[in-house]
């Protein structure tokens, strides 16, 4: 956690051209720090929201798709907060998308 701790623009300033958004945005997480964790229902609930606004029911292999490919940025950016971020960003939108599909197929069973 003491790496979270020393999130900056200087980190990801040097890695490629980034647009005036993409630098506001992340300036406003980096204010954000101490509250990250409060941001983790949001996440949960719009991968929930993404569930439910569907046409018609995905296969069940998706959810745990999003899973895995947070758990394979969490991996390979694992010595990077901005992709710290993201994993838990991209892993909790997944795990509420997951949890809103296993509760349906329970419940239709």
């Amino acid at each position: 956690m003491g790496r979270l701790r020393e999130l900056s623009w200087n980190q990801l300033s040097g890695s490629a051209p980034l647009t005036r958004p993409v630098r506001m945005l992340f300036d406003v997480l980096a204010e954000e720090r101490d509250r990250w964790a409060l941001w983790l229902p949001v996440f949960l609930g719009t991968g929930i929201a993404v569930y439910f606004a569907l046409d018609s029911e995905p296969d069940i292999w998706i959810g745990p798709l999003g899973l895995a490919m947070a758990a394979i940025i969490g991996v390979a950016g694992r010595r990077q907060t901005s992709w710290v971020v993201l994993f838990v960003a991209v892993g909790t939108n997944a795990l509420g998308f997951t949890l809103a599909q296993l509760r349906t197929v329970w419940v239709s069973e």
